[in-house]
């Protein structure tokens, strides 16, 4: 399963119409609480560290672009 696979199923675990472009809590589909769960959950999976730099980036409000920052990381940090 690929990063942005495993993104939509954590994020949406019950499979409804998302844009994976578009902000995650506008959506509805996790709150404060979610996603310090979700950010503990991506550094266990993939075995990196998110770090200040990557919650500012603007692409991590929603699943494509917090896919990028991950696969970026990874690379980073192979």
């Amino acid at each position: 399963m690929n990063t942005l696979d495993w993104l939509k199923n954590k994020v949406n675990p019950e499979d409804k119409l998302i844009d994976l472009n578009a902000n995650y809590f506008d959506q509805g589909l996790i709150d404060s609480f979610d996603i310090i769960m979700l950010i503990e959950d991506v550094e266990e999976e993939f075995g990196i560290t998110l770090d200040e730099e990557n919650f500012q980036d603007r692409r991590f409000s929603c699943i494509s672009g917090l896919a990028e920052i991950i696969n970026e990381r990874l690379s980073f940090e192979k």
